[in-house]
């Protein structure tokens, strides 16, 4: 059953991540169509001053981004928290969960290859992106 919840986890994440880097990609060409004409606050208002619906649309764009944005960090750091203490609880390290949240906050990188070092034995077997343990199916998991 655990291993279920984890693979459905690494989809959602893999999911988010896509839609994040897709959102971004639309983000930047909507901000360059804006400075095409050579401002970007041009594109909110017609020559009367009156908001278009283009002006609209770009400010909607922007507050979903900057909310999907948000979400996504904090959905992160909440599944970097949980992951890092449930690998604390099954291996009996000593630590916190502000210890946790401080490390996932700070220095993301660092705390998934230290996850990634102490939950496989990567000295003995390669690992495999997308399988369903990170190495071999022939590997045992402990």
């Amino acid at each position: 059953a655990r291993m279920a919840k984890s693979i459905h986890t690494f989809q959602i994440v893999a999911t988010l991540a896509c839609l994040y880097w897709i959102s971004r990609a639309l983000f930047s060409w909507m901000y360059t169509l804006g400075h095409s004409n050579g401002t970007w606050m041009s594109n909110f208002t017609n020559a009367d001053g009156q908001v278009t619906t283009g002006g609209i649309f770009l400010m909607m764009f922007f507050i979903a981004f900057t909310v999907f944005n948000l979400f996504f960090l904090i959905w992160s750091l909440c599944a970097l928290t949980r992951t890092r203490m449930n690998v604390r609880e099954r291996y009996n390290i000593r630590g916190s969960c502000c210890g946790d949240l401080c490390c996932a906050l700070w220095c993301r990188c660092c705390t998934v290859a230290q996850l990634h070092r102490h939950t496989g034995e990567y000295e003995n077997h390669r690992s495999v992106c997308c399988s369903k343990t990170g190495l071999h199916d022939h590997v045992n998991v402990v």
